[in-house]
């Protein structure tokens, strides 16, 4: 079925939230919609709206993050209803939150839990680590008992969400239909349509950009600071599980090289602060040079979009020679060791 030319899909009963996100730096520019039917992102770049009418993903829920308001009120929800094995505390502020109420959530069970609407077993995902737990701590202000901030932790990455200053209306609004937000000239594209051409790289035998950026120790590094016959910069970010399955592969691929030919460095571009990449690294062992992203070196490297994990394999004189989209657990990373491996017998 369609409407107006658009896919159908059954309309959500279980998020209970149709939006529209617009972006904080350029609020004329919508980055993404979800109306119930399809989640919408508007790519300006390929002049694309993507479209997910949750179609071709068979999940008993739809992984949409809903609004802020929205997201503690299912927690909340959840707590108050479930009869999973949860442990809820109020522990004392800090002096950084003394406005507000904390409450922490710990959830014991089999299968780690998250909110898409209602509280959500996951299926089991063999990006994620061995330990289901799931912790909530949510921060509410005492003056007006609204939410301020969110903090979620699982076994294989912890997230925030902030509250931003909002605009409450009392009056009924429409809720918002996608195809009316498309701008002029963009082509839609339905998740799980195949790309017309597959996307070249444009550095693929360029030069890579420089860069200087920071670690999650604070330390700077630079790419001129690299004195490897080959370099591997993983483009990566928190929260991502093909990333996260890409740890151990990036670990153990300088060691099956001679000392001083192959050096690995990690960017993380989700925008997530050096404290968070310091937690990230120690939790899942990351030990090579794993740096803050800036909005700079994401433009260069990936044309602004956050789509990971991207590699890049890069031979003495920092020509670009192979990149590789997305990891697959199955291949073990045996695309990028033979990239790195290509690259030496050609120095």
């Amino acid at each position: 079925m369609s409407v107006d030319g658009f896919q159908e899909s059954a309309v959500d009963v279980r998020l209970g939230a149709s939006f529209l996100w617009w972006d904080a730096a350029d609020t004329t520019r919508l980055l993404s919609c979800y109306d119930g039917r399809v989640l919408m992102f508007l790519d300006p770049d390929d002049r694309q709206a993507r479209m997910d009418d949750f179609t071709t993903r068979h999940l008993p829920f739809r992984p949409v993050q809903p609004p802020f308001f929205s997201y503690v009120r299912s927690i909340l929800d959840y707590v108050l209803t479930t009869t999973d094995s949860i442990d809820v505390q109020w522990p004392e502020d800090m002096d950084d939150t003394s406005d507000c109420y904390h409450l922490s959530l710990t959830i014991q069970e089999d299968t780690q839990v998250e909110f898409f609407g209602r509280g959500t077993h996951m299926p089991k995902n063999p990006f994620t680590q061995a330990d289901p737990t799931s912790r909530y701590d949510l921060w509410i202000g005492k003056a007006d008992y609204l939410p301020r901030k969110v903090r979620r932790q699982m076994s294989h990455q912890t997230s925030e969400h902030c509250c931003i200053p909002v605009r409450i209306s009392t009056e009924a609004e429409r809720p918002p239909r996608a195809e009316e937000y498309i701008p002029a000239g963009y082509k839609v594209r339905y998740r799980g349509e195949p790309e017309a051409v597959p996307p070249v790289n444009p550095l693929l035998g360029q030069q890579a950009p420089t860069w200087v950026l920071t670690d999650a120790w604070g330390k700077s590094l630079s790419l001129s600071d690299l004195k490897a016959r080959a370099v591997v910069l993983a483009f990566t970010g928190i929260g991502c599980g093909p990333c996260l399955a890409a740890v151990p592969v990036l670990e153990s691929l300088p060691d099956r090289f001679a000392p001083g030919d192959c050096e690995v460095v990690s960017i993380e571009c989700w925008g997530h602060r050096a404290h968070s990449l310091r937690v990230y690294a120690e939790r899942n062992g990351i030990t090579h040079p794993f740096l803050v992203g800036t909005e700079d070196v994401i433009n260069d490297y990936l044309g602004g979009r956050r789509g990971v994990p991207v590699f890049f394999v890069l031979d003495g004189q920092r020509v670009v020679r192979h990149v590789f989209m997305g990891f697959n657990p199955e291949e073990g990373g045996e695309g990028i060791y033979s990239a790195v491996r290509d690259v030496l017998a050609g120095s």
